[in-house]
């Protein structure tokens, strides 16, 4: 594209017709789509004809959940990081978790936005012609960091930590084949395919590594860790994210060979206090969704169980 970033992100419209990634107007000779969850994805896992439940209640195919993509993006930038996580995952969590992990920062980030712009082509009732949409334009600029770090990833531009994200990823049991959780409020991704585990927190800056250090030492050490010890990380993330509030703040500067990104949290700011009641019932709400049978310990003030410990 011939605009810089700061222009791009002046671009708030039309989004039906613009690449979702560069934000290039799209014609007939440029046009394509990108599939959110990619083709050799939903091969490798057998979903291109399994459906989705989306955010609206409505169900929809995988092989048909689409975001427009020129054919630059799609057929040269992108493709070049997405065959490096095609041809690593499906050799399995050693050959994954041997990845630029800034690469594969950059293919979470995709996916996570390509369903937000998705969002703005969906009613949030579909039944009513009046409805509005699930998303709109306003409600994009929201997440205009996340576009920014998606974008400069893409372009090969290195993070100083704190990094803007914390990524966590594990081996897991290669049942269920494939999982997706995310929480738009918070940025926060739950991912499984086969035996790899991933959580993804996309605007964390290394905060919650330190609230959590107990629980990722743990995990850290397990050979095998189960879908529902990452589940538990992820909605701790989820949870404690919701409580606070910050800005952030981008110095650029180059080295001898790469350009890289300095980042920092400004103006944090508790705005709830921590209840572990409310933890308590979100683990003991996704836990049974998920098929825990046994009964739960009775809640105790000011304690939490656990899968992780």
């Amino acid at each position: 594209t011939q605009l810089n970033l700061k222009k791009l992100l002046e671009i708030q419209d039309n989004f039906e017709i613009r690449c979702f990634m560069c934000r290039e107007m799209l014609t007939n000779e440029n046009k394509t789509i990108e599939h959110i969850y990619p083709k050799w994805l939903q091969k490798y896992c057998n979903l291109r004809d399994q459906t989705m439940i989306l955010p609206n209640g409505s169900t929809m195919p995988y092989r048909k959940y689409v975001v427009p993509c020129c054919k630059e993006c799609n057929g040269h930038f992108m493709s070049e990081f997405e065959n490096q996580i095609s041809k690593a995952a499906q050799k399995g969590y050693a050959e994954f978790k041997n990845l630029d992990e800034e690469i594969i920062a950059w293919w979470i980030y995709k996916i996570y936005y390509a369903k937000l712009i998705k969002q703005l082509t969906l009613k949030e009732d579909i039944k009513s012609p009046e409805s509005h949409m699930m998303a709109s334009t306003e409600d994009l600029k929201k997440y205009d960091a996340i576009f920014y770090y998606m974008s400069q990833l893409l372009k090969g531009v290195k993070f100083k930590d704190p990094k803007p994200y914390e990524i966590y990823i594990y081996k897991t049991t290669p049942t269920p084949v494939f999982d997706y959780i995310d929480d738009i409020s918070t940025h926060v991704i739950y991912m499984k395919i086969y035996d790899i585990l991933i959580i993804f927190a996309a605007d964390s800056f290394n905060l919650f590594n330190i609230q959590y250090e107990k629980e990722i030492s743990k995990l850290n050490s397990l050979e095998i860790v189960h879908p529902l010890q990452g589940i538990e990380l992820f909605l701790k993330i989820v949870y404690y994210k919701n409580h606070y509030k910050f800005d952030t703040e981008h110095s650029y500067f180059f080295d001898s060979t790469k350009p890289y990104i300095k980042s920092n949290l400004i103006n944090i700011e508790q705005i709830r206090e921590f209840n572990c009641k409310e933890l308590y019932d979100l683990l003991k709400k996704y836990f049974q969704f998920y098929g825990i049978k046994e009964p739960f310990p009775e809640y105790t003030e000011g304690q939490m169980f656990t899968l992780i410990q």
